[in-house]
């Protein structure tokens, strides 16, 4: 399992993916070592192509928080404001990568020793959980698996895996989440309730009749290179979408 690219974010989507595809029943369960042979091959096949870098993630949280900026500023407000009720109790650094929590390497380091000598999250570091990116992060480190059903991270990897894992259309991904998650985002009060939207809500989604046009939505704005879309500022050539739909809803950034 050494690899120059691992980082303890993998463990968090690749234990997910054996969990929603695991062995058929009747595959001969071999030794240990055969077991963790398989585990190493497919984490080297899913790193390869679908594992954005730390630097990546930042960023790419950044720029669907600026297309949000412009697009719900109300709803970010919103969420800012309700993230610091609870968050001193609540925060929690295990139900996250310590990759995605804070970029600065010696920032983190410092983090995670206040947090195992208090056993609780410092209040100088609580800035970090009450951040909305920090659950856009989390989203994309872990490749939308770790939040969504088996039938939905299907869709997304498929959506993804079309269009090569692209920046333009991971970002679309985020932001298609957000405004699904929209309501019930309006309806939290504090932190408990906006990380729970953020970390299960995405479960709980229509997969064929909610999320399925939204992809279908940020891979059209993309092709047609629609101005309001951030899934269109990148450079990088489009991939037609593959499946016709007859109904095309609105850009999800709109």
């Amino acid at each position: 399992m050494a690899d120059d690219n691992f980082s303890p974010t993998h463990i968090f989507w690749l234990t997910r993916a054996r969990r929603y595809f695991p062995e058929a029943p009747d595959t001969p369960s071999g030794t240990k070592e055969d077991r963790a042979l398989t585990v190493a091959h497919a984490f080297r096949r899913f790193s390869a192509v679908a594992v954005f870098s730390k630097r990546e993630v930042f960023a790419l949280a950044q720029e669907v928080y600026d297309a949000l900026e412009q697009e719900e500023t109300d709803m970010l407000v919103h969420l800012n404001e309700v993230l610091v009720d609870g968050v001193e109790e609540l925060a929690d650094p295990t139900l996250f990568s310590q990759e995605v929590i804070v970029e600065s390497q010696e920032k983190k380091n410092e983090l995670l020793k206040r947090f195992l000598k208090k056993k609780r999250v410092a209040r100088e570091d609580l800035e970090h959980f009450a951040d909305p990116k920090l659950f856009l992060r989390k989203w994309l480190s872990e490749g939308f698996v770790g939040v969504m059903g088996k039938n939905g991270a299907s869709l997304v990897w498929d959506f993804l895996y079309v269009h090569r894992f692209s920046r333009p259309m991971a970002v679309g991904v985020c932001l298609g989440l957000f405004h699904l998650l929209r309501p019930s985002l309006e309806q939290a009060t504090d932190f408990k309730k906006v990380q729970n939207v953020f970390l299960h809500g995405p479960k709980g989604l229509l997969v064929r009749t909610r999320l399925f046009p939204t992809l279908d939505a940020a891979s059209d704005c993309s092709s047609s290179r629609s101005a309001t879309c951030v899934a269109c500022s990148s450079t990088s050539p489009a991939v037609a979408p593959t499946r016709p739909s007859p109904a095309r809803p609105r850009c999800p950034t709109s």
